[in-house]
């Protein structure tokens, strides 16, 4: 095969990673988000 097993784990390792930064951006943004509107 073309794509190793390494190379697959730091892909999959970059893709949790960017996973989790759109995951807190969220989270910041409903932060910032008065709670009365909840």
């Amino acid at each position: 095969m073309a794509v190793n097993r390494d190379d697959f784990s730091a892909l999959s390792a970059a893709a949790r990673r960017r996973d989790g930064n759109h995951a807190n951006l969220r989270w910041h943004h409903a932060e910032r988000v008065p709670r009365s509107l909840w």
